[in-house]
């Protein structure tokens, strides 16, 4: 309202108390308890409203929201303080959750995180998927096919074989692993169990494949075929990772020259496991392996003897190795050490 206008243009209504006018300029003492388009407005009102749309807002105290507060078309969310999600947090497909800096901390089991033995890998280990129950017979039989899904990989944990032949007698164990080559890898040949006895076959775990085979049988101290003589029990820890690493080095039957058997390509490694297999029924045999770094050559084990029917894993700890390290393994005679190797690329 002007300094021209008159009584005309204020309108008064008595029953409701209101008075009308187009424009009001200046300070208004009360409160307004309603307009249909404000601004410039100052102060510390409190103010309700149904909706709110504005370019931008800033608060310098708490914001407290009771109903769901939706983002749309968010790119970057900063926060310099905790963020708490009571529900959960989801990401989208094919997205990761990283740290700018330093370390991402997981609490918790880990039963729902992949890639990894949830609950640990050591003692007490929770994070074990699976048990099998074989009986192997006198003659070379398939004891366990893995599943076939593509991108699954299988540590093998466990084997541990006991002697419950009814005669007071010694049984041997044979066994071996088959890929789709469809060449054996030996991991036990005539292992010795005494009567009562038993032995833990893995002193680390190695990695099966899909699909991958478990071949077995059982021979007696004239390493003749036995039957219903040991019972195998074999643990296996199922995974959705591809970072595993499994080699299966069925010893040449033309060379005993070094051979590269592991190249750590796109990512260092660590290697759990070197297992040596003696394979034969003649005699005790030599073999080296070596690690190849550029043009330098180092030896984790040269000229070691495998006894006779002997399995022996040379890693008591782990071993890093940089990437395009080799892994090589010579042989003192052709067709004797079968080797198997087990690691993981270091990723991150």
């Amino acid at each position: 309202m002007t300094s021209a206008a008159t009584n005309s243009d204020l309108a008064y209504n008595s029953s409701t108390n209101t008075l009308s006018a187009t424009t009001f300029s200046g300070a208004l003492s009360g409160n307004a308890t309603s307009a249909t388009n404000a601004s410039g407005l100052s102060g510390t009102p409190n103010i309700d409203v149904g909706n709110i749309t504005g370019a931008a807002a800033t608060f310098t105290g708490n914001v407290s929201i009771g109903g769901t507060l939706t983002y749309e078309d968010v790119t970057n969310i900063d926060s310099v303080g905790l963020i708490t999600a009571r529900s959960g947090i989801e990401v989208g497909a094919g997205q990761s959750i990283s740290a700018v800096s330093g370390t991402i901390y997981y609490y918790g089991d880990g039963s729902n995180l992949e890639g990894i033995a949830a609950g640990g890998s050591g003692e007490f280990n929770t994070g074990i998927t699976s048990s099998v129950v074989m009986n192997p017979i006198g003659y070379a039989t398939t004891m366990f096919t893995f599943p076939a899904t593509a991108g699954k990989q299988y540590v093998i944990n466990s084997i541990n074989a006991a002697n419950v032949g009814a005669a007071a007698t010694t049984y041997n164990l044979i066994a071996w692993v088959q890929d789709s080559s469809g060449n054996p890898t030996y991991f036990a040949y005539n292992v010795p169990i005494a009567d009562g006895g038993l032995v833990e076959v893995l002193k680390n775990p190695f990695v099966a494949g899909p699909s991958d085979e478990i071949h077995m049988w059982t021979t007696n101290t004239s390493y003749s075929g036995a039957t219903n003589a040991v019972e195998v029990y074999m643990n296996y820890t199922e995974n959705d990772s591809t970072e595993y690493i499994s080699v299966y080095y069925p010893s040449s039957s033309t060379t005993t020259d070094a051979v590269g058997i592991l190249t750590s390509s796109t990512y260092p490694s660590n290697l759990q496991s070197i297992r040596l297999t003696n394979r034969t029924d003649s005699g005790d045999y030599p073999v080296s392996v070596s690690i190849t770094s550029g043009v330098v050559t180092t030896y984790l084990a040269k000229d070691l003897i495998i006894p006779r029917y002997a399995v022996v894993d040379i890693l008591e700890r782990q071993k890093r190795i940089e990437i395009n390290d080799v892994v090589k393994v010579s042989v003192g005679q052709t067709a004797s050490i079968d080797v198997i190797i087990a690691g993981k690329q270091i990723t991150s």
